[in-house]
């Protein structure tokens, strides 16, 4: 068999199962089309815009409605942005020796007392 021959019955092989690929895929369609006609699922009940629905947040996003919702208007301004960014930034303060007369038992509970801050108000504290 020369490489033209069977470059040949190759590229028959692929359109006959291209061919029966898009028929499979059409009758799958017909079908869900079909029965989508046939026996169609009930509607959902109208939607009130006056009624209030209860919707809770992702879980980084709770501490901050926690916080805006328990602490006083500026503290809870300050929770928010401040926890975040002290995390943020605590490689960069360990790196540039802030901290360096301070000692590693006080720098261990006010790495314990950030993390347990975030923690309450993401999962403990409030709604």
């Amino acid at each position: 068999m020369s490489s033209g021959m069977r470059a040949r019955q190759e590229q028959i092989l692929f359109t006959a199962r291209v061919l029966r690929l898009a028929i499979l895929t059409y009758l799958a369609l017909g079908l869900i089309l079909t029965l989508s006609i046939l026996k169609p699922l009930p509607l959902m009940e109208e939607a009130d815009p006056f009624r209030p629905i209860a919707v809770e947040p992702d879980w980084y996003l709770r501490a901050a409605k926690v916080a805006l919702s328990t602490l006083p208007g500026p503290l809870s301004a300050l929770a928010i942005l401040l926890i975040p960014i002290l995390f943020l930034a605590l490689p960069w303060i360990e790196r540039a020796g802030w901290l360096s007369g301070v000692s590693s038992r006080i720098r261990v509970v006010l790495a314990i007392i950030l993390t347990a801050g975030f923690m309450l108000l993401t999962w403990g504290l409030g709604c």
